[in-house]
């Protein structure tokens, strides 16, 4: 992997600023109550932050608004978090750098990159923080198991970013 790839996956600074973000689009809300993007909408609500989803099959979930696709998202977010099949990673991301998103986390596997180098490169030029893999929750303090493990296997694997 390149170094501007390597940078791209994200600093644990980078993190630490995009989760304190208080307006994040979540690309992938799902409709379904016990899946992953609902866990992690939760826990931001929790948080205090404003969400709003994408998702082409509903105007709301569980009172997060929603649109049908990126483009539609309003003025005045500058993150998204993507929670899609890998699959859809790179599509998403064009999106969002189209919509003028700044901020950008694709959720994908762990120690993977889901978005191709030439992506994430493509971010990095233009000054867009890219967040490669790495699983939100596992970076907000009290959110307790499994997350707590989940943080601790990626400081011993050396895949928790600095």
């Amino acid at each position: 992997m390149n170094q501007a790839a390597t940078k791209a996956r994200g600093t644990k600074s980078q993190i630490d600023e995009f989760l304190a973000i208080k307006r994040i689009a979540i690309i992938g809300l799902s409709r379904e109550q016990r899946s992953y993007s609902r866990s992690v909408a939760r826990e931001l609500r929790r948080r205090g932050r404003d969400l709003i989803g994408v998702n082409r099959n509903s105007k709301d979930i569980d009172g997060i608004p929603c649109v049908a696709e990126i483009a539609a998202l309003p003025a005045g977010l500058d993150a998204a978090l993507v929670i899609l099949p890998p699959a859809q990673s790179d599509a998403s991301v064009h999106a969002c750098l189209d919509a003028g998103l700044q901020r950008i986390w694709v959720r994908g596997q762990e120690g993977r990159a889901s978005v191709r180098a030439e992506l994430a490169e493509q971010c990095v030029k233009l000054g867009v923080t890219l967040i490669d893999g790495h699983c939100p929750l596992m970076f907000l303090a009290g959110t307790g198991f499994p997350h707590s493990l989940h943080r601790r296997f990626a400081q011993w694997f050396g895949i928790y970013p600095r």
